[in-house]
């Protein structure tokens, strides 16, 4: 594409030059994202580099990114026709982020009524789970699972979303098994970091709710770290990689936090391994920066919380060990 560029459009030859940027992990590429955004509002594909839990804005280093994500999406929405799914379908999860959840679970549905898909499906679940709807919420991935399910490339995370219902709703007995069944191998069209993310997040989240959890879950987790994020620099994998690495000895855990691009993430390897050692009383002030720095890893709101979630079990213990 920046070969044949000179022979383009200058909206083609934009576009080249954001996702070319994105590809560099060049600084500018938000930038010019944002311009040619003002220009091209209905250019679908470079707004996707930018907004979503794992687009440029999240990566950005800005504490508001999700609040900036609103804005801009705010900015396009003129420009497309109320029955264009995926903006209804955008609004539905970048709402639901910043906190609009009537407006977001009303542009999510209207999304899904146009055209069931799994990003429609998955903004309805997002922001029935953020405004604590939990029996809609599995009314709704029932419905789902009857009318798109396995076939959706979605359903691996839809799955987890379940799962996270179960640990909300206090279903938890068989939790285990339905990971097992549901979640520990994915099929050959889940991305893989769906799959890492999601199983790592999940293993924890049942250890925090004092479902033990045995050593093989734990080695299947890191050989999708050593397969697809065995390298550091991506943080929000590098954020489960802290999760997964509480489990290894010592001096695994000193070499991963070492090796961090970021002290953020160092501080995550470190507060997740005190955790795990049942050092709940040191593990505290490192959480709390951890969940200060939690908008600098990406991702969205339910997968963040999975620092908060930590703290606040290690205050618990903390409490009860004094």
């Amino acid at each position: 594409a920046e070969q044949h560029k000179s022979n383009a459009s200058e909206w083609e030859q934009s576009s080249v030059s954001v996702m070319s940027a994105a590809l560099r992990h060049d600084q500018s590429a938000l930038e010019l994202g944002l311009a040619h955004a003002q220009s091209n509002p209905r250019d679908v594909l470079v707004l996707l580099h930018i907004i979503g839990p794992f687009g440029l804005l999240a990566f950005s280093g800005r504490r508001d990114w999700r609040e900036q994500n609103t804005r801009l999406v705010n900015e396009v929405r003129p420009h497309y026709a109320d029955d264009d799914w995926w903006l209804q379908a955008t609004c539905g999860f970048t709402y639901a982020e910043s906190g609009e959840l009537d407006a977001a679970i009303a542009a999510a549905e209207r999304s899904w009524q146009l055209r069931q898909t799994g990003n429609s499906a998955h903004s309805i679940a997002h922001a029935l789970f953020e405004k604590a709807e939990h029996e809609a919420g599995f009314e709704f991935l029932d419905e789902w699972e009857t009318s798109l399910g396995p076939r959706s490339d979605l359903w691996h995370h839809m799955t987890w979303h379940r799962a996270l219902l179960m640990l909300e709703t206090g279903k938890t007995d068989d939790l285990l098994a339905y990971y097992t069944d549901k979640l520990a191998t994915a099929g050959p069209s889940t991305p893989p970091l769906d799959t890492f993310a999601d199983n790592v997040s999940l293993l924890w989240r049942l250890q925090l709710h004092g479902i033990e959890v045995s050593v093989d879950f734990w080695q299947t987790t890191d050989a999708l770290r050593r397969q697809h994020f065995s390298e550091p620099g991506f943080v929000f994998a590098d954020l489960h990689s802290a999760v997964v690495f509480s489990q290894r000895a010592e001096n695994e855990r000193n070499n991963f936090a070492s090796g961090s691009p970021t002290a953020a993430i160092a501080n995550c390897v470190r507060a997740f391994a005190a955790f795990a050692d049942k050092d709940y009383l040191s593990a505290v002030p490192m959480l709390e920066a951890a969940v200060e720095d939690a908008l600098l890893f990406g991702g969205s709101n339910p997968q963040r919380r999975l620092l908060q979630e930590t703290l606040d079990e290690a205050i618990v213990r903390s409490r009860q060990n004094a």
